[in-house]
């Protein structure tokens, strides 16, 4: 049987939310449009960051759930503490985007 790559669909999918929250944050800025790093800054504060720690949030729970569940099983264990490590190293950069946004909006 073959297996079936969700990357493009996934991509895509990424790509049209992306968009729609560009729209939806465009349309409920009180900034002037022509201000494109101020529109792009308050879009990533408004709704890429909050997202992204939601998501890094869920992802270092599965983690510690994962890592619990794993019975001593060193790969598990492994697999565990990579998917909490990659979530935090996600919130890393989070917040150094915030903070070079921030100093690119100022």
């Amino acid at each position: 049987m073959k297996k079936l790559n969700l990357k493009p669909l996934l991509a895509a999918t990424a790509f049209t939310v992306v968009l729609l929250a560009a729209q939806v944050a465009l349309a409920q800025s009180e900034q002037d449009v022509s201000d494109l790093y101020s529109i792009l800054g308050s879009f990533y504060r408004n709704f890429l960051l909050p997202i992204g720690t939601v998501l890094a949030g869920l992802v270092i729970v599965f983690g510690g759930i994962t890592y619990a569940a794993s019975g001593g099983d060193p790969t598990k264990a492994q697999n565990a503490k990579s998917y909490i490590f990659g979530a935090i190293s996600g919130l890393v950069l989070l917040i150094l985007a915030s903070f070079i946004i921030q100093t690119i909006t100022k």
